[in-house]
């Protein structure tokens, strides 16, 4: 065969034939007859007449291979040219390759969202902690328990701990009863009567009325009674008052330690009327009056194990200027002190004095507090001094470790929830009424250097929340929200009515009323998803809904006394 040139075949194969593809077939477009190239098709073998061959010139002749062997992307109408049943025919020629495909994609996005979903959950469960933070809050908000006058004084004044409602209720003569409400339900847990000191009495020689609260403390010292070793049960201190008349010294205060599981009692204090308290990690700190002398005292603050009583550590100011005065006629007098504890910082002021300790009670620094200025423990451990001058106008000064003060021309803006994101910010509000309307700003300062870090111009910040690196406020302007980091006003929502005060359930953003009235708002972008009005057989039209300030709930104070505890 060498040196003749060969006729090379180009083989056309209908998809339907049975043989095997072998090199130079390829699959035919419309089920052409093998053909040569130069050539004009062969003619079809289907006899064209009884008795002969097909005349391959004859137009007439049946395109039978053609007829025989549809074209396969055509699908079942034959119809080439038919774009569905070509899409059809494709489908299920791939059918193996796309069922897999599909269920694999569809796998990932369900894992995706499920990934997404497990993380918010976790992120509204690590917001269960922070103290304002409601329970959840749905369209479907409704009355999830009703209780008697007794208990509204319990989710008015108590505190949630180890799934119950742990506050105090007077009583006739001179006792009060801690109570213990489930969460869930409402329902009576335990109760235990404790009994008060012999109360001054009042001007018309009534009782006088009885002033509670109720606390965590933290979890008590394994070696508390009645328990077994190395068991540590959450601990709730409540306290109560009987203010009496307003002549003489303030009465003294009953402080009590329970076990809030059970009402089991760990110990019993009473203090003077003059004390300061707080509570730190489960410690329980006092500021009281020591080694006085006619015109001098002392003031010594103590942090204690609430179950046990044993001193953890004492600090003891220096011998200040105090003549003994028995009327808070002057808050700012020596007779009377403050004690705030925030973070690992406990600031207590007395006279014209503020002292900075750390959480051991080590010192950090003393700072001296002018007539009329007030002294609060700011983010970010700051010491911020605050007063309002003669013209009504807000100024605080920003203590830098140094000791030298930054002055701003606002007050501390108050959290009603804090999660502590943004740190070393200290958040400052103001508003003020000047010739040409109202001017109000909200502002971040760093905490050390007291440095500002940024202004919004504008916005009016009446409440406000800090959740997730946002600052989201509330006032005359509408709703916001800030960039915590940056200042950058991420969206603002007008409104159509004036709020005083904006909560969260670390999903919406809560505006109550008018009336019991729950509008939820959206912190991505400020919109308003859902409306739940309570007013019928719930809650009756006038009623104000409220938020716990240890409770995590939104309730009612019905006209008769009553609670509502919504859910």
């Amino acid at each position: 065969m060498s040196g003749r040139m060969q006729d090379v075949h180009l083989v056309e194969v209908d998809e339907h034939d049975d043989g095997p593809v072998t090199p130079g077939r390829r699959t035919g477009a419309r089920g052409d007859a093998p053909r040569r190239r130069g050539t004009r098709p062969a003619a079809a073998a289907a006899p064209h007449a009884p008795g002969g061959p097909a005349d391959p010139d004859d137009p007439a002749a049946p395109d039978t291979a053609s007829a025989a062997a549809p074209d396969v992307a055509a699908g079942a109408s034959g119809d080439p040219r038919d774009p569905a049943a070509a899409a059809r025919g494709w489908v299920r020629r791939h059918l193996r390759v796309l069922v897999p495909a599909v269920v694999a994609v569809a796998a990932l996005l369900v894992g995706a969202q499920a990934l997404l979903d497990a993380r918010e959950r976790a992120r509204v469960d690590a917001l269960a902690d922070v103290r304002g933070v409601l329970r959840p809050v749905d369209p479907g908000l409704a009355v999830r328990w009703a209780a008697g006058a007794e208990d509204a004084r319990v989710v008015e004044s108590g505190v949630l701990v180890a799934g119950l409602v742990v506050g105090v209720a007077p009583l006739p003569a001179a006792q009060v009863q801690v109570r213990a409400l489930d969460e869930r339900t409402g329902a009576l847990r335990w109760t235990r009567d404790l009994d008060l000191p012999t109360p001054l009495m009042t001007l018309d020689a009534a009782s006088p009325a009885t002033w509670t609260v109720c606390t965590t403390a933290g979890a008590a010292a394994e070696d508390a009674p009645a328990r077994p070793q190395g068991a540590r049960p959450p601990v709730v201190a409540c306290l109560a008052q009987q203010p009496g008349s307003d002549i003489g010294p303030a009465p003294d205060v009953s402080l009590w330690f329970l076990d809030a599981r059970d009402g089991t009692v760990l110990s019993t204090r009473r203090l003077p009327g003059d004390t300061a308290f707080t509570v730190l990690d489960g410690r329980f700190l006092t500021a009281t009056r020591v080694d006085e002398q006619e015109d001098s005292t002392r003031w010594r603050v103590t942090a204690t194990d609430p179950a046990t009583r044993d001193a953890l550590w004492t600090w003891t100011t220096p011998r200040i200027p105090a003549p003994r005065v028995t009327q808070p006629t002057d808050v700012w007098s020596s007779s009377f002190a403050s004690l705030d504890a925030r973070g690992d910082r406990v600031l207590l002021a007395v006279g014209s004095s503020s002292w900075l300790l750390d959480a051991d009670g080590a010192l950090l620094r003393r700072d001296r507090l002018e007539p009329g200025w007030w002294p609060e423990l700011a983010r970010g451990g700051a010491v911020v001094h605050s007063t309002w001058s003669e013209d009504g106008r807000p100024q605080s000064r920003l203590l830098r470790p140094d000791g030298t003060r930054a002055t701003v021309d606002a007050t501390p803006l108050w959290l009603t929830v804090d999660d502590g994101s943004a740190p070393g910010a200290v958040l400052f509000a103001t508003r003020d009424v000047g010739p040409s309307g109202v001017v109000a700003s909200v502002s971040a300062r760093d905490a050390s250097s007291g440095d500002l870090r940024w202004r919004v111009t504008g916005l009016e910040a009446t409440s406000a929340v800090l959740l997730d690196e946002h600052l989201y406020v509330v006032g005359s302007d509408g709703l916001a929200a800030i960039d915590a980091r940056t200042g950058r006003v991420v969206w603002t929502t007008p409104l159509a009515r004036t709020v005083d005060e904006i909560a969260t359930d670390g999903r919406w953003l809560l505006l109550r009323g008018p009336g019991p009235v729950v509008e939820a708002y959206a912190t991505a972008d400020g919109g308003r998803a859902w409306r739940a009005d309570l007013t019928g057989e719930a809650l009756e039209a006038g009623t104000s809904l409220r938020v716990g300030w240890q409770v995590p709930r939104m309730y009612a104070l019905r006209t008769d006394g009553s609670v509502a505890v919504l859910g």
